[in-house]
This record gives structure tokens, sequence and C-alpha cells, in this order.
């Protein structure tokens, strides 16, 4: 076992399990390369059993582990069955031992297998460096996390620039946080949901001449460029010059056009229509 801090020059190769335990470990390489078919992040050791005492307020159990205070513990197998939780908050380590809360007295017999989990905001994200020039301008954090505070929704976000010393949790209020657009060839889901709620708008006004900017657009076939594949849809250019808020230029000069932005100029122009027929 290496205890304490230390420098390895050259090259290290390690056969077997390699197990680094501390607060923060950073890897300074220019390629890391990591074969395996599953990461856990925020994935504890498991461990082994051989004791839990309790004294009405809380419980000792005697275990090898690397669990940190606010981790929480799960204990499985353990007689009696008492012992054994799902769950509960660690309030205290050492070495050797975890405590949590709890108001058993019971007698520890045999077994027991022990692991820790973490409920904070997973964070899968990359942090940028600093700039080259020294400045902080450089720095920003994008990347996809689940948000605790809004039911477990997977999050993609940009431009996140907390300090360091702000702690793990995703701060979705911080000034710098943004949702991230997302780009890709082909996007499959059972429902697609829109923000729309009335509370988040301003300057609500229906929509005038709906048919005659209908009359306007053009619904087109074309091919792909680059998959020669069949589609039907509409020219961001030529919808920009009749409607230019659905349309959007990216960074890269391509436009896009938002489809489910012109529904509401449908709709309009059907209920024109309906009161012409009328």
């Amino acid at each position: 076992m290496f205890t304490g801090s230390g420098q390895f020059t050259g090259a290290l190769t390690v056969d077997g399990d390699l197990e680094v335990s501390g607060t923060t470990t950073f890897v300074n390489v220019q390629n890391l390369g990591v074969a395996d078919t599953m990461i856990y992040v925020n994935q504890r050791t498991a461990g082994t059993l051989t004791g839990a005492s309790g004294d009405g307020t809380n419980v000792v159990y005697t275990v090898d582990n690397n669990y940190v205070v606010g981790d929480f513990l799960v204990v499985q197998g353990v007689t009696p069955s008492s012992f054994n939780i799902d769950g509960a908050e660690i309030i205290a380590t050492t070495e050797t031992s975890v405590t949590v809360a709890s108001t058993n007295t019971d007698t520890y017999v045999s077994g027991g297998t022990t692991y820790a989990k973490t409920y904070v905001n997973l964070d899968l994200g990359l942090a940028g460096g600093y700039n080259t020039d020294g400045t902080a301008s450089g720095y920003a954090h994008t990347g996809v996390f689940r948000d605790a505070t809004d039911g477990g929704t997977w999050k993609f976000y940009q431009g996140y620039t907390p300090e360091p010393s702000a702690g793990i949790d995703i701060d979705t209020g911080h000034a710098s946080f943004a949702l991230a657009p997302i780009a890709g060839s082909t996007i499959s889901a059972t429902d697609f949901n829109s923000t729309s709620d009335a509370s988040l708008k301003t300057n609500v006004s229906v929509i005038e001449n709906a048919l005659d900017i209908v009359n306007q657009l053009e619904g087109v076939n074309f091919n792909w460029k680059d998959s020669g594949k069949a589609s039907i849809g509409v020219i961001a250019q030529q919808v920009e010059s009749v409607v230019p808020v659905v349309v959007n230029t990216g960074s890269d000069g391509i436009k896009r056009v938002s489809y489910d932005s012109l529904i509401p100029i449908l709709i309009e122009a059907i209920k024109e229509l309906s009161a012409k027929v009328k």
C-alpha cells in the first residue's frame, strides 16, 4: 500500500485492480483510453462487514471501505437482519468503520456486505481549461446531467462557469448556466414536449394574415446531398424571407428551421380559411 504523496516518473504498469482514494484526482495526459463496457460514476467499492454495534442513537459498522461522509450506506446479508439498511446517510467514517444514525441496539452475529451510493446531480460533462493568455474568459463547462430538481430529467448544458469551490452539484440557477442546443441527423422519441408555459411569455398576440403567410411558403421535395435520402420539407432561406423568426443561422453558417413554430401559423390560417368558407 502506498500512503501519502508521491510521484512516479516514466511509465507505470498496474497488473490487477487499482484503487485511488482522495478528494480530487487529476490525470494530465494528451490521450486517455479506457477499455471498458461501463464506467461507473460516484461508485464506491464493496466492503465486507465484520461487526456492527448500536447505542440507540447511532450504529457503527466495522468494514474496510473508501466511503465518505454524505454517502448513503447500503448493508445486505447481515444476521440479524435489523442491521440491513438501504440508503442511510453516513455521518462519520474512519479507515475501518462507518457510522449512520439508527436506534438499533441488537447484537451483531455474522455476515454482511456494504455498498455506498450518492444522490448528487450526476455530471458527465467536460471542463475546458483557461486560455493560454492567462485570462478566465476561456473557461467553460459543458456536459449532461440528471436534474433531480426537475423530475430526474436528463439535460445538456453549455457555457457553465462555476468556481471550483462551488461544490459538485450542478447549479441550474447560476448566471452562466444555459441549456445547450442539440444537433443530430435523426432523433426518435415517443413524445416531444416544447416548453410553452404562459408564465414564460410576454407580448402575446394572435398571428394576423396567417393565410397570406402560408400562401408565400413553399413545400418542396428534395434529396439530402450527404446521404441521397429523399425527403420533403421547406427551404430555410425561402422561409426566412417570409417568417424570419422561425429560422436560425448557426455559427457554421447553416440555416435551420423551427418546424414546430410553423404550426401556429397553420392553425390561424385554417381558421381564416374556415371563416371565408362560412
